[in-house]
């Protein structure tokens, strides 16, 4: 949205004036309570900050002529197509009716238009807060340093506070990351060796036999024949 200049001249805050007073007589006729001409006008100023930014891009023997108007007959043609609510056509009916009568002298200086325009948003605010007779608000000796003063604040949204930390509340945090440690290994435990342990010794394994070695059977002797003349004579018996 375009950056309102709040050194307007006086010639033109008398114009925003009176742009932002009958439109908010408009909104209390068509429908009250509502903000549906405020909504629509702020429509209306992005539209044509948009067509300023992207003609300043463009040399100046280039640039096209403002539609700003054209623009708005047009809305109020199509309004019932565009439109979300049924007095959208309405709205923008009254918004082109007091555009033509109080910037149509303006229509080759697009910047004082959305100034204008700008400036009538914010006092359609303004004049929700005084009495529909008080017209001392228009004189020329009004500054606008006056105007934005009384106008409303919008209502900041509270900060939320953080309740303090209680010893109850810590217990319901998530517990600190502890550090990766070393795992320690388990320590063996002996046993204990018992007086019957000491007696006991280990069984002893006997050696292996030796191998038998293969021997040749000796050869049998040779039985030599009897010879009788060898032999003992017998004893006679007596």
């Amino acid at each position: 949205m375009a950056n309102i200049n709040y050194f307007i001249t006086d010639e033109h805050l008398q114009i925003a004036h009176k742009i932002a007073k009958f439109l908010n007589n408009e909104q209390k006729r068509i429908e009250p309570g509502k903000e549906g001409i405020s909504t629509e006008l702020s429509k209306l100023i992005t539209y044509l900050d948009a067509k300023i930014k992207q003609n300043s891009y463009v040399d100046k023997t280039l640039r096209k002529p403002s539609r700003f108007f054209t623009y708005i007959e047009q809305l109020v043609e199509h309004g019932k197509t565009i439109g979300h609510s049924k007095k959208t056509t309405t709205y923008y009916e009254s918004i082109n009716e007091v555009c033509n009568q109080y910037l149509k002298s303006y229509e080759k200086k697009p910047l004082v238009i959305i100034q204008i325009l700008g400036w009538s948003q914010r006092l359609m605010r303004y004049y929700k807060t005084v009495d529909d007779d008080d017209d001392t608000d228009i004189s020329p000796g009004i500054s606008t340093e006056v105007v934005v003063r009384k106008i409303p604040k919008v209502i900041e949204t509270p900060k939320i506070v953080k309740p303090q930390k209680t010893e109850d509340i810590k217990t319901l945090e998530s517990p600190q990351s502890l550090k990766p440690t070393k795992p320690i290994p388990p320590k063996l435990i002996e046993p204990k060796k018992s007086e019957d342990s000491k007696n006991l010794q280990r069984p002893r394994i006997p050696d292996s036999p030796k191998p038998i070695k293969n021997s040749q059977p000796e050869a049998p002797k040779p039985v030599e024949p009897p010879k009788p003349w060898e032999r003992v004579p017998k004893k006679p018996s007596k």
